[in-house]
Formats: structure tokens, sequence, C-alpha cells
């Protein structure tokens, strides 16, 4: 089995998978002060739950460098050895259109790996989580590259903080597009806000590339968001997940190739 972890920067969502599939996922806040002990603490409590599994391999996507290394030694010291993180050289199956292929975020590059995968090409990921990030892959699975907007909660501390007035809420569809008090009002705002801004820049980004594709939404907000859009034609948050996990299996399958060199 095949332990992917997606380390964000709000939180980090674990999955296990035998063979394709994933059986299990665990979702839990990331803090970059995070300790080697607290995470191998957390990890330790997720693989104690299904005990007995036979994990055979660890992959990975980081966006937060501080975390990484502590999660290799907790992971170490849990399985005795560190992750494959994706990064420059795994095998992704996409050509990358970026000027800076490095600055592309693993975890965007496993959403269009397991959207093409799954839905075929062309296709635009809508990603809901500390940033809302919009991912374009053309016909030719070439990632054409990226729109990053403020996450849904990421704009409401904002506003938080700005407004003393206002109160913190939670992020939920209220009853009405027009809100009849504060929070309803906060609530519609941020809530029909994120899907007005999905549906607005699915369309630019489909003016651009000169066609209409699947778009799918991943990320801890899809749930909530996705059902309010116009143009969102799937809801998979498993979809980093299985990109993790496709872009280990493509990857050791081309070290081993690499390894064994061509057979008579």
């Amino acid at each position: 089995m095949l332990l992917a972890l997606d380390i964000g920067n709000s939180n980090l969502v674990v999955g296990l998978f035998d063979g394709s599939q994933l059986q299990r996922c665990w979702r839990l806040a990331a803090r970059s002060d995070s300790t080697v002990d607290e995470l191998r603490f957390a990890l330790g409590a997720m693989l104690a739950e299904v005990r007995g599994a036979a994990i055979d391999a660890v992959a990975g996507s980081c966006v937060v460098p501080a975390l990484r290394p502590r999660v290799d030694a907790a992971v170490q010291a849990l399985l005795g050895g560190p992750p494959f993180w994706i990064g420059p050289g795994s095998r992704t199956g996409l050509r990358i259109r970026y000027e800076q292929p490095k600055e592309a975020g693993s975890d965007l590059i496993a959403d269009a790996v397991a959207a093409v995968a799954r839905y075929g090409a062309p296709a635009v990921v809508v990603d809901f989580g500390t940033a809302t990030a919009f991912v374009a892959v053309d016909r030719n699975a070439t990632y054409l590259g990226s729109v990053l907007a403020p996450g849904v909660e990421t704009a409401a501390e904002g506003l938080f903080a700005k407004a003393a007035k206002l109160p913190k809420v939670e992020v939920a569809v209220p009853s009405s597009v027009i809100g009849h008090h504060t929070v309803a009002a906060l609530q519609s705002g941020l809530s029909y806000g994120a899907a007005a801004l999905a549906d607005g820049v699915v369309e630019r980004i489909w003016t651009e590339m000169g066609e209409v594709t699947p778009v799918i939404a991943t990320g801890g907000l899809a749930h909530i968001i996705a059902p309010l859009c116009r143009h969102l034609s799937h809801i998979d948050e498993g979809l980093t997940l299985s990109g993790i996990a496709l872009i280990y299996e493509r990857s050791v399958k081309r070290q081993m190739e690499t390894t064994e060199g061509p057979h008579d």
C-alpha cells in the first residue's frame, strides 16, 4: 500500500492507497511549527486505525518547506524510510509550460495529473484551499499555467481582521443570497462570492484556451462552494492525493527501467 501526503498551508491530508483505490483519508491542521514528535504521533495515530496494512512506500507533495524535513524524520521513525517527494525530475506525463517550472506548486501538478487521468484532456481544476487555485491543461496534456486567488477562509480572516464589528462566521451557504442579518450576509458573500469568482475565472480561462473543458473541483471547501457554481462539472476531493499516487507510480517505474536497462 502507498501512503500519500498532501502538505498544504492549512491542512495535512493523508491518504492510504491500495493500488489506485483510495481506501482511507485523514485531514488535520498543518502548522509550520509542528515538531517531529507531534507529526510522528499524529501519523502514528492514523496508521493505528489501519493496523495490519502493509505500507510499501510513502509519497508526498509539500508547499510548506519548513515542514518537509520534520515530516521526513517522522516518517523515517515510523516506517523506516523517508517519503518520495514530487519535484523536478518527477515523471508526471504532462508537458509543463511554465517560465520557472520549479515554481509550479507540486500540489497543483498533482491535481493536473489526476484530472487528465480521470477526466481526460483538456481540463480545468479549481482547488479550494488556502488559495483558490485554477489549473489549465490543454488537449495535448500540456500544463498551461495557473491562476491564484485568496482562498475563501483566507479572505474571510482578512475581512474579520480589518472590520472590528463583523463577527467571525463559518463558511456555509445561507438560505438566500440576500442576507437578512449580519451572519447570513457574511456567509452569502463568502460562499456566493467564491462561486462567482470560480465561474468568472473559468470563463476567462476557456476564452484563452479557445474551448470549453470539464472543470473539476477539489480542496477542503469544494463540497460547499462547487454546488453553487455554474461551470464545475465534477467534485473530486481526493484529486490531489490521486495525482501524488500516479506521479509516484510513474516515477518509480521510470527509475526501475533506467536501473534495469534494456532487455533482450
